[in-house]
């Protein structure tokens, strides 16, 4: 099996059709090439969910487990390159949700959870759908994340007000919550489209 060049275009190359006929059919040296090409983007994935490191690797093959399993059942079809890394992120999410789940990291929110839920917008309170996933994300963020927005999106602190509870300084806030609105905004879109 000829190695993947690097820079696929977005079109389905004939390597990347080989590829996926060499993983439908089990072939190990097909797997091999998709790992070697697509695990630091899938590691680089489960870092930005914030897994611990040493759980990381577990998680990545996974990962690539699972896809495989979706390739060979023929549950799957590729248009390109972009659909497959699409593919691949809604894999590393549901691995790990599915981890934080087993590993029972329940995350306490700074108050009480449904306070913070409805407190985030009427549109959510009117929504039980939406109030759901909402609170449903906000229990999977990281324990800062969730911190950072809960002071500023659920009880109306000031950045500076949450910056001198937390130790840092107020644009060092500001940036922590755009980071976390970004992770939210995410986890949101992924949850969509499972």
């Amino acid at each position: 099996m000829p190695a993947l060049r690097g820079g696929l275009p977005t079109a389905m190359s004939d390597d990347l059709n080989e590829l996926l006929k060499g993983i439908s059919a089990g072939r190990p040296d097909a797997l091999e090439v998709l790992c070697k090409v697509y695990y630091r983007y899938v590691v680089s994935l489960l870092r930005w969910y914030k897994v611990p490191q040493e759980s990381v690797e577990d998680l990545a093959q996974d990962v690539f487990f699972k896809f495989c399993q979706k390739v060979q059942d023929g549950g799957v079809n590729f248009k390109s390159e972009a659909s497959l890394k699409a593919y691949l992120k809604r894999c590393a999410f549901t691995i790990w949700v599915d981890y934080v789940r087993k590993n029972k990291r329940a995350f306490i929110l700074v108050d009480d959870p449904e306070e913070s839920v409805q407190a985030l917008d009427v549109q959510s309170r009117d929504n039980p759908e939406l109030r759901a996933a909402v609170f449903e994300i906000l229990e999977i963020l990281s324990p800062e994340d969730r911190e950072i927005i809960v002071m500023i999106d659920v009880k109306r602190m000031t950045h500076a007000e949450a910056a001198r509870l937390r130790g840092v300084t107020p644009a060092t806030s500001k940036n922590q919550l755009h980071d976390a609105r970004k992770r939210f905004r995410e986890l949101y879109r992924c949850r969509q489209d499972d």
